[in-house]
């Protein structure tokens, strides 16, 4: 159950909403709300624009570097021979971590927003599950390029 809860409060993204989210925790410990009011309350506080709901996008991946698309144009024989040699570069190997963390983050948000839908689907509420599957399909457009 903690990690459901940790899930859920480490996307959000203001101080305003860490405030909120910690009083939310303070009623579930001291057993004022159980875990699904919880969950619900958390779910239906972080997709508020107020709280930064509005802001959140996929991130786009960097340009492939030159070099690389040139590489990748070559015949299969070609690239075998220089295949360490291009990875090895300090410009590719940038280019490969920044594209692998925006890759996590993307799909860590997708991840969480699909998250947020399924708790917030259980309510029957279509103009916030409307919201929330328009911000997840944004990241659906990025994880699938």
């Amino acid at each position: 159950m903690d990690v459901k809860i940790d899930k859920l409060t480490q996307h959000l993204v203001s101080d305003k909403t860490m405030s909120l989210s910690k009083l939310y925790l303070d009623k579930l410990r001291k057993m004022q709300i159980n875990l699904k009011e919880f969950l619900e309350s958390i779910a239906y506080m972080v997709i508020q624009d107020e709280y930064g709901f509005a802001e959140i996008r996929p991130y786009s991946l960097p340009a492939v570097p030159y070099e690389l698309k040139e590489f990748e144009r070559l015949p299969f024989e070609e690239k075998q021979k220089i295949k360490n040699q291009i990875y090895e570069t300090e410009r590719i190997k940038t280019y490969i971590a920044q594209k692998r963390e925006i890759e996590l983050k993307n799909s860590s948000n997708y991840k969480w927003l699909c998250e947020i839908r399924s708790i917030i689907k259980d309510k029957g509420d279509p103009v916030s599950l409307n919201k929330i599957q328009k911000k997840i399909n944004e990241f659906e457009e990025k994880l699938y390029e």
